[in-house]
């Protein structure tokens, strides 16, 4: 998988990049891959580890279980629209 870095910019985007996650300057410290979620049948995103996550509003804290749902933005990012874009 190609690393994912969840940014905090304009427009608050999960950006896929080929090299080293960080080229946000907001977000070099969340280094998430693709393989860090497991997209359910539902349409959601499970976290499978404990992460932070930027966001433009403050940070997520996330362990292994927590699902996202696209249209639920939480501070200020839809992790799972972000994830939908990236990692499908």
């Amino acid at each position: 998988m190609r690393p994912l870095t969840f940014i905090a910019a304009l427009g608050a985007a999960l950006l896929m990049t080929p090299s080293v996650v960080g080229v946000s300057a907001l977000a070099e410290q969340d280094d998430l891959t693709c393989a860090d979620f497991r997209h359910n049948q539902d349409g959601s995103w499970t976290a499978l580890k404990t992460m932070t996550i930027t966001a433009p509003n403050g940070h997520i804290e996330a362990g292994p279980g927590v699902s996202f749902t696209v249209g639920l933005p939480i501070m200020g990012i839809d992790v799972a629209a972000t994830l939908d874009e990236n990692c499908k």
